[in-house]
């Protein structure tokens, strides 16, 4: 184990490039170590999951203190010259938007979220009617914060892709701000390089990802829940759970155990306020403006996803099989194969039940595992540690195991790295 924390940093970027070495080429035809599907989702799984084993096994008996103080004063000389290339990155984007124009044919995302934010911006009710302007019924899915921001890129007449780009800048540059107090040179270095090159590669690998879907904005989301639970300020840490927890429903299985977490450990008061707080945003964000004018549009709204894993698991490529659960990520595909004594709907019934009853039960072990241990390790690093695995088990076994949600782990992960290198270790002395 002391072998491993010595090398816990390059260890970490290692299995940061292997992450997305096996999400983005091993699955692929042209690759000449082409691995197959079960092969290379289990590969994925594995170095994901070692990345937030990895974090535990660093900090595990150690006592933290930080090496970068919250209350340094930043020079921001770095920060700006580290997000220069963000200019870089904007410009290769302008081609690419131009290519492909919003288009309904090919994802109706950004279109739905359009419609959405029109009704929003006319007053007409956004999740009361289906929509019906694509040739088929859609009830409105996405979550406020999933599509509110975009009204400024509908005020400000210009393409909602920029929306979120901007936002997943802001938050690159925060994280960079944050890594840049480190003392040690290198360390300043890595960080946006590792950003920076991760973008390259969806940019060469999946640009489709930024033509059709918003994902970078969800990155975004996520980059910034990683630095709020590693924040003093409490009010970081539930605008950050607020922002995730509104704008996809990923992040809500997890939440009792983070809760669990901060109440054993000793934060009771920080997890009440933090609690009260996330409910008084949703409540100002969702409930009062949207929920309130149709109290069952929520649950059509989840309802819907059932119907568009239907479309995906029948929507089959040249080989006769589906193509998103065959492009390289999560074991959906085994429940396709296995149970071809099940209907469709039957067979994505089964996925659902196993898919929640692994990401319950993996937040239920890791919770017991914390209570023996909560003296042992500190309770924001194994917060952020439990976050990653649970993300891990949750989009192995998601009834559509679209890349692009796998992007949003990626960032997670580098992160992840940028966090803990917050923090300098001592052993706990053995009573």
């Amino acid at each position: 184990m002391n072998s491993i924390r010595r090398y816990a940093n390059p260890l970490f970027i290692l299995l940061i490039i292997l992450e997305n070495f096996f999400l983005f080429y091993t699955h692929k035809q042209e690759y000449p170590f082409k691995l197959g599907q079960t092969q290379n989702a289990t590969a994925y799984f594995l170095v994901s999951l070692s990345i937030g084993l990895l974090l535990i096994i660093r900090f595990y008996n150690q006592h933290i203190e930080e090496v970068v103080s919250e209350k340094k004063k930043t020079n921001y000389i770095l920060p700006i010259l580290f997000s220069a290339p963000l200019i870089y990155i904007a410009y290769k984007l302008t081609p690419l938007f131009t290519q492909y124009p919003l288009d309904a044919k090919f994802s109706d995302i950004i279109p739905l979220i359009q419609l959405m934010v029109k009704r929003f911006l006319t007053g007409v009710p956004v999740y009361v009617d289906p929509i019906n302007d694509f040739g088929y019924n859609i009830a409105p899915t996405y979550l406020p914060l999933h599509w509110l921001p975009f009204s400024i890129s509908e005020l400000g007449h210009f393409d909602y892709r920029w929306m979120a780009f901007i936002i997943w800048s802001l938050c690159v540059i925060y994280i960079i701000a944050r890594t840049v107090k480190h003392p040690v040179t290198a360390y300043k270095l890595i960080v946006p390089v590792l950003l920076y090159w991760l973008f390259k590669v969806i940019y060469q690998e999946e640009y489709m990802l930024m033509a059709y879907t918003i994902e970078m904005l969800i990155a975004g989301y996520y980059m910034f829940l990683i630095a709020g639970l590693n924040h003093k300020n409490i009010y970081i840490t539930a605008i950050a759970i607020t922002l995730c927890l509104m704008s996809r429903y990923s992040l809500v299985l997890w939440l009792p155990l983070w809760a669990f977490i901060y109440f054993i450990s000793g934060h009771r008061k920080e997890v009440l306020k933090i609690i009260a707080t996330v409910i008084v945003l949703i409540i100002i964000v969702y409930v009062i403006p949207f929920l309130s004018k149709d109290w069952g549009s929520f649950f059509r709204g989840y309802k819907y996803y059932d119907k568009a894993a239907f479309g995906e698991w029948t929507h089959l490529d040249d080989k006769g099989f589906p193509y998103q659960l065959y492009n390289g990520t999560g074991f959906a595909h085994k429940f396709y194969d296995k149970l071809k004594h099940l209907d469709i709907a039957q067979r994505i019934k089964v996925a659902q039940q196993v898919h929640l009853f692994i990401s319950l039960g993996i937040c239920l072990v890791m919770g017991i595992w914390y209570w023996f241990n909560r003296k042992r390790i500190d309770y924001k690093i194994f917060a952020t540690a439990s976050f990653k695995i649970y993300f891990c088990f949750f989009l192995a076994f998601i009834q559509v195991p679209y890349i692009y949600l796998m992007v949003v782990s990626s960032f997670v992960s580098i992160t992840m790295y940028a966090e803990q290198l917050r923090y300098r270790t001592s052993p706990i002395q053995n009573n």
